[in-house]
């Protein structure tokens, strides 16, 4: 393998990497926005929509 293809192939490798970095990152946020969103609704809602909310959580967690 000529040095510009290593070149070549380690920067895409590079860029890929910091691509799931970014991803990983974005679906953690998304996770903790999403647990910080249950807690505060959690103690402001009645019982009988609360289970709407655990719901809600669910699926928003599934998405990531």
């Amino acid at each position: 393998m000529s040095s510009a293809a290593t070149h070549a192939a380690n920067d895409v490798s590079s860029e890929v990497t910091l691509l799931r970095a970014v991803v990983f990152a974005v679906a953690d946020a998304t996770t903790i926005l999403a647990n910080l969103i249950f807690v505060v609704t959690k103690r402001t809602v009645e019982r009988c929509q609360f289970a709407k909310l655990v719901a809600l959580v669910v699926i928003l967690a599934l998405r990531c």
